[in-house]
């Protein structure tokens, strides 16, 4: 379950990359097609905050518009911070321990469910489970087609 997290995190720092050059040429095709790549990687793991940011990105390429290139670098900014938080949920969950080192003690187990609405026990737990399949049955990774 942990290598799950550790090649989803090591996919979206790649696809990172390849949004910061495409939004960097203000390429909106290819700011549209990293963000949904990455928009469901970050579903199939269950953190739905990010695939939400990454959702509205490749919205946002439809717009158009004058000041396209300054929307997604605030997108693009929003999205850099939403995965360091969600790949570090992910990490703990995994871990099944909080980040001060007790227990886990549940879904509510850091406190409220909005301070980490993305990654529920339940929507990791299948993400994990779908994905294990997938690799007892020998393909890579499920969300890194793109």
């Amino acid at each position: 379950l942990a290598g799950l997290v550790e090649l989803f995190s090591e996919d979206a720092e790649e696809r990172i990359g390849a949004l910061r050059q495409a939004v960097a040429a203000t390429d909106a095709a290819g700011v549209a097609a990293v963000a949904h790549a990455l928009r469901g990687s970050a579903s199939n793991l269950g953190a739905l905050g990010l695939a939400d940011l990454c959702g509205q990105m490749e919205a946002e390429t439809d717009s158009g518009g004058a000041d396209l290139h300054t929307r997604l670098l605030t997108r693009l900014r929003c999205i850099e911070l939403e995965l360091v938080r969600a790949s570090a949920a992910l990490r703990v969950e995994v871990a099944g321990r909080q980040p001060h080192g007790r227990r886990h003690s549940g879904p509510r187990g850091w406190g409220s469910r909005r301070s980490r609405p993305e990654c529920s026990r339940r929507n990791l737990q299948q993400a994990v489970m779908r994905n294990a399949s997938l690799l007892r049955r020998g393909v890579r990774y499920a969300a890194s087609s793109a």
